[in-house]
């Protein structure tokens, strides 16, 4: 997975040399919600999201952010309970098809969830379980209502829906 993130991200780099200044994309960021096709039980299915665009390649991160309480542990014990709980996250590439002030991106990603595990031996602690990786196929729609600020929306087979606001700079 990190010589995926480093290949893509060399990828990004290199290539934005061919995309002219003008682009409506050349760096913008979001910030926003999403909401997981996931049984996340007690820990919420939304979640936070961040996304990056350099030129017209887009990348966008998402998580539930859900952990256990008290201090994380790489191992279980005989007191081990699962807290009904799952972290959710997710990992979108993209590239924006540009269409004057509005902007179509169809996304590939890679999403996981980790049930949790809670141990309460002499003090909280908890542990992740296995990590269960789904894919997620979306497209998303930004548009920007001026210079600097836009909105995007969003679905997904994983990342089932998500809304943002962007920032252009």
């Amino acid at each position: 997975m990190k010589k995926t993130i480093l290949l893509l991200s060399i990828l990004i780099i290199s290539s934005s040399n061919l995309y002219s200044q003008n682009s409506d994309y050349t760096l913008s960021t979001g910030i926003g919600l999403s909401y997981f096709n996931e049984d996340t039980q007690d820990a919420s299915p939304v979640g936070v999201s961040f996304s990056l665009s350099v030129y017209n390649f887009y990348f966008g991160f998402a998580s539930n952010l859900a952990k256990g309480k008290g201090e994380e542990l790489d191992y279980s014990s005989s007191e081990t309970y699962n807290a009904n709980k799952t972290s959710v996250a997710v990992i979108n590439f993209g590239y924006i098809i540009d269409l004057n002030k509005f902007g179509i991106v169809p996304l590939i990603g890679y999403g996981s969830s980790r049930k949790i595990y809670e141990d309460p031996i002499s003090f909280d602690t908890y542990f992740y379980g296995d990590r269960e990786s789904k894919i997620n196929f979306g497209v998303k729609g930004m548009y920007f209502i001026n210079d600097t600020i836009g909105i995007t929306l969003g679905i997904g087979t994983y990342e089932m829906l998500t809304a943002a606001i962007n920032f252009r700079f």
